[in-house]
């Protein structure tokens, strides 16, 4: 079922926080990283799982609970609806990360800190209307996405870059708005 590819995912990302080092995997379970990547991973499972109606039905009971926990998960909000692929990384969640829920990406996406990926204004809603990123992008810190476009994979945006216009794949890009500056290889 696709919702239980969620846990693998945070296996991923587990895997990814520690970079293979034995040694660093109990530490990695009480960073803000991994309580922020793991909030995300739990409540896209259960919308996966309970669906439009059944999720929030389930906040609603849980909302005293929630409330006690809301300190532990300030400053970073990914949304359920957001589809994110496995080696989600966010380096720096206290910093103000916001990721809406017209929002579908690749594999390996980072983001460093004060992020914000969204869309402009309208209401309805077709496939047109996404923010659509690739595989293996890095966002610098406080750098922006605003859509609906499309980002390449393997791309790097600046920090403090403003994203308005779709993004070629292999591109360094930075500025406001941001533009092309260098070619960009993954080796």
């Amino acid at each position: 079922m696709i919702a239980f590819q969620q846990f693998r995912y945070l296996m991923v990302e587990l895997r990814r926080m520690n970079k293979k080092h034995w040694w660093r995997w109990y530490s990695c379970w009480f960073t803000a990283t991994f309580v922020t990547i793991a909030n995300y991973r739990l409540n896209r499972f259960l919308y996966l799982l309970l669906g439009d109606r059944g999720l929030p039905a389930l906040h609603m009971l849980l909302s005293p609970l929630l409330f006690l926990l809301r300190p532990w998960f300030k400053g970073c909000e990914i949304h359920y609806k957001a589809d994110i692929g496995p080696g989600l990384l966010v380096l720096h969640p206290t910093l103000g990360t916001v990721v809406t829920a017209f929002t579908v990406a690749g594999k390996n996406l980072t983001l460093t800190g004060g992020n914000c990926i969204g869309r402009q204004g309208k209401k309805t809603l077709n496939n047109s209307e996404f923010v659509i990123i690739g595989n293996n992008v890095t966002l610098g810190a406080n750098a922006s996405i605003i859509g609906p476009l499309t980002v390449g994979s393997n791309v790097v945006i600046g920090a403090g870059a403003v994203v308005v216009k779709n993004v070629a794949d292999n591109v360094v890009v930075a500025g406001v708005p941001a533009v092309p500056l260098a070619k960009y290889s993954v080796e």
